[in-house]
């Protein structure tokens, strides 16, 4: 695409999945988070 001489990429649209993963590769605005599962079956020998 030119406009007045200068001559530009052309626009990716992408989805949000696809946005996502591009931020997650670049570690652009993200903060990383750790997180926890109950463990059901530990739990289940003390269900009355």
């Amino acid at each position: 695409m030119k406009h007045h001489g200068m001559v530009y990429p052309p626009i990716e649209l992408i989805d949000g999945e696809k946005l996502i993963d591009m931020l997650e590769q670049l570690e652009l605005g993200l903060k990383p988070v750790k997180t926890y599962e109950i463990d059901k079956a530990f739990f289940s020998e003390f269900q009355t």
